[in-house]
């Protein structure tokens, strides 16, 4: 055992840190038992935070690596890692913990009413890019998992319940799988593609879902795919008829390949078939920038050019620039990763 002390902690400052090295430990490969401390954390501020987070937490943690050797990786390389990103533990947003709540609540109200046959029902969460809606279906999904296997909640209506998480990317679904080892409510046999859950059930496999939460559902196939086996017309479709309540996170604005085409107009049928509810997240995290640099971006998906943004409260942590010359851009870039080791050149495409 290992206690850690400090003159000048205080009851905030302490569920921060202990939120953090939470985190950071399940990213360095630590199997995590006991999480009741964190379950409802949101994200506050109070007095002397960053001292905490920037400079307690840098001095701890360097010496359990240094002295103690106890962990093997630098905060940097965990907080960059695909684990640290997508843990249940991470601090929510006063919106994304009401998501959280209002998701769960629901669930329980919905599998109450289907029993007395109420049908299939769909709760819809939309957002862009880079407000969060990864870390909130990870916490939701954790949060229902420890509900069914508790066995102090068995008159909760999710006690005992057979849930999955879908995955569309291969990538990720591995990190889900590397995180379920280290998690012990979380099952790799309940983390799937959305292919093979559709497959599964009806081969007997798994029993019909009683909760399955959709990533990135933008993604779901719209029409038959021979090479990935996927025999329907529609994935959503097949998704919705083999759980009682599918919950969708879905980014309107992401198109990728004519096989999965949705727009939000395609939702609408679904939306007339099932009970349904939606929740809109827009607070932007992945982006450091005032409110100048995020409209001028948001204006330029929109296809709409705006005077270029002024420097505002957040201009100078966040490098926001144009380039005429891809040789420039590109050599920029290369600077920016021998410094950061994160810079990415992405490119996309502009809809006739």
């Amino acid at each position: 055992m290992l206690i850690i002390g400090e003159e000048e902690f205080n009851k905030s400052a302490t569920v921060n840190l202990e939120t953090r090295l939470i985190n950071l430990f399940l990213a360095d490969n630590f199997d995590l038992f006991n999480t009741k401390q964190t379950k409802l954390l949101s994200t506050n501020d109070y007095y002397q935070k960053s001292y905490y987070n920037d400079i307690v937490l840098k001095d701890l943690w360097d010496d359990l690596k240094n002295n103690r050797h106890l962990v093997d990786q630098t905060i940097d390389f965990l907080e960059n890692s695909d684990i640290y990103k997508i843990s249940p533990f991470k601090s929510l947003s006063s919106s994304q913990l009401m998501l959280k709540e209002a998701v769960i609540e629901t669930s329980r109200e919905w599998l109450k009413d289907f029993e007395i046959d109420q049908g299939h029902a769909i709760y819809i969460i939309k957002g862009e890019a880079g407000v969060g809606k990864s870390v909130v279906l990870s916490s939701i999904y954790n949060e229902i998992q420890n509900i069914s296997r508790n066995k102090k909640s068995k008159e909760d209506n999710l006690y005992k319940t057979n849930n999955y998480l879908l995955v569309n990317h291969n990538e990720m679904l591995k990190q889900y799988h590397h995180l379920a080892k280290h998690l012990k409510n979380l099952s790799k046999n309940h983390i799937l593609k959305p292919t093979s859950f559709i497959n599964d059930v009806d081969r007997g496999k798994h029993e019909i879902a009683d909760v399955t939460l959709v990533d990135e559902a933008h993604l779901l196939l719209t029409s038959k795919d021979k090479y990935n086996s996927f025999d329907h017309q529609n994935q959503l479709t097949e998704i919705i008829k083999r759980s009682k309540i599918t919950v969708l996170f879905f980014d309107p604005k992401q198109f990728l390949k004519l096989k999965s085409y949705w727009s939000e107009s395609d939702l609408e049928p679904f939306k007339k078939q099932y009970r349904y509810k939606e929740f809109c997240l827009t607070e932007q995290f992945r982006i450091n920038a005032g409110p100048s640099v995020i409209n001028w971006i948001d204006d330029f998906v929109a296809e709409k050019i705006d005077a270029f943004p002024k420097i505002d409260e957040h201009g100078e942590r966040y490098d926001f620039r144009i380039f005429d010359d891809g040789k420039a851009m590109f050599k920029a870039i290369e600077e920016k990763n021998k410094q950061f080791k994160l810079s990415r050149v992405v490119s996309t495409f502009e809809r006739a």
